[in-house]
């Protein structure tokens, strides 16, 4: 069977010694490894989280930024408008009422003329009849004829 002699109890001793010497020289320093590179690890990952989360702070900063920006900008876009609308309503008014004006101008010299030509014309218009009712009824045929008459009755013929 198995005899247990002293060369069981040396072999048995090596092997101890040879696992506590690769204990020591080659697990425990690959042990240490694994935990600094563990440690650096989750450095890295909190210093990563870390970072992310000032990204957010950052972007959620600028994306306020920007909507204070856009809300100025619609702000000032709407002034300029109602601005530039109240300014197109005024030179719309000065323009209507210049035209209206040379409108009414150009109305008052027609009246002014015509009045002028309705003046000219009673005389030729009083001639005129003077000269018909002779032919039809006689040179000794008189006619007298207001001259205010004739002006409403031209004036009424238009």
């Amino acid at each position: 069977m198995f005899d247990l002699n002293l060369t069981c109890l040396i072999f048995i001793g090596m092997f101890l010694l040879f696992v506590k010497l690769l204990d020591e020289l080659v697990l425990k320093p690959v042990g240490k490894v694994i935990e600094q590179r563990q440690a650096i690890i989750r450095d890295n990952t909190d210093r990563a989280a870390a970072a992310r989360a000032q990204a957010n702070e950052v972007v959620t900063q600028y994306q306020a930024r920007i909507h204070a920006a856009n809300a100025e900008a619609q702000s000032l876009i709407n002034e300029v408008t109602t601005t530039a609308e109240k300014a197109r309503v005024v030179e719309l008014k000065k323009v209507q009422d210049k035209g209206q004006a040379e409108i009414q101008a150009a109305r008052e010299k027609l009246l002014a003329e015509r009045g002028g030509l309705i003046d000219q014309l009673v005389d030729q218009e009083k001639s005129l009849v003077e000269s018909i009712t002779k032919k039809l009824i006689g040179d000794n045929a008189t006619v007298s004829l207001d001259s205010g008459t004739v002006k409403r009755a031209l004036e009424e013929a238009r």
